[in-house]
């Protein structure tokens, strides 16, 4: 599932949001400083995943179009002399 641009930069907003919620809350609310301190880093941590993910799935894609590529060459192009001194 892919999100657009603006969906990224509104959680990256409300991430935000969290960590501001948490520095506000750490005097006066300890426990509810913590929760948003564990909202933060757990939507943190899910917007990395997201990224690692999204960025395997493009990599995987982009290897598969080569792999498809490459099968599809002709004999000539893929055994095509080497260059002197390689």
């Amino acid at each position: 599932m892919q999100m657009s641009q603006q969906e990224v930069d509104q959680v990256k907003k409300e991430i935000e949001d969290f960590k501001a919620k948490s520095t506000q809350h750490a005097s006066a609310a300890p426990a509810l400083s913590a929760h948003y301190h564990r909202l933060y880093m757990a939507s943190k941590d899910s917007l990395k995943r997201f990224d690692r993910i999204t960025r395997s799935l493009e990599n995987k894609a982009y290897i598969e179009e080569r792999r498809r590529l490459k099968k599809g060459a002709t004999k000539s192009t893929s055994e095509a002399p080497k260059a002197k001194g390689a």
